[in-house]
């Protein structure tokens, strides 16, 4: 008959898809809650961006996928003041944070198509920091650290779940609570 669908499904053969993770963004906003004059606890907030490219091809037929992720992440993390002089510290810090995606854009071949947010995303790092107060209540920071993205079950592919563990440089404005 014509005009009626096949009763078995059609699959795509000869797929195959190319994907590349970009190192992700991160920017934040925290602050500083000392302990002792040695030991504080920080949180606040932290933007990052995930940005990936994806390259389909079936049956010579090529097409392009750009995925960009936004996320919200809340830290929270303990530091260990290593040395201070006048307004530079240099701190080991240690801790976890939970990031929640907040916009998601997808564009395949110039057209921008629908995709449901990615669940919350946890991860546990530490880093080796230095921070220069602008005055005692103010300072900008800089933090190389390693990272570890638990598999959050989803199945959007991004560089979280490419390299779970990776290097990052945070780099922020604190605010330093007395």
């Amino acid at each position: 008959k014509s005009g009626t669908r096949p009763s078995s499904p059609v699959y795509l053969t000869n797929h195959e898809e190319e994907q590349k993770h970009y190192q992700p963004f991160s920017l934040g906003l925290t602050v500083n809650i000392p302990i002792s004059s040695r030991f504080s606890l920080s949180s606040g907030a932290v933007y990052t961006r995930l940005h990936s490219d994806f390259t389909n091809v079936a049956n010579s037929f090529v097409y392009q996928k750009q995925m960009t992720l936004h996320y919200i992440g809340i830290p929270l993390s303990a530091q260990y003041h290593i040395w201070q002089w006048q307004g530079l510290n240099v701190y080991a810090t240690a801790g976890g944070q939970v990031d929640f995606n907040v916009k998601v854009r997808v564009e395949t071949d110039g057209l921008e198509v629908d995709m449901k947010k990615d669940r919350p995303q946890w991860s546990v790092g530490g880093a080796l920091g230095v921070q220069y107060n602008i005055i005692p209540q103010l300072g900008i920071y800089a933090e190389p650290g390693i990272k570890y993205y638990f598999d959050n079950g989803s199945h959007v592919h991004n560089y979280f779940k490419y390299k779970p563990t990776n290097f990052n440089l945070q780099l922020g404005i604190r605010v330093n609570a007395w």
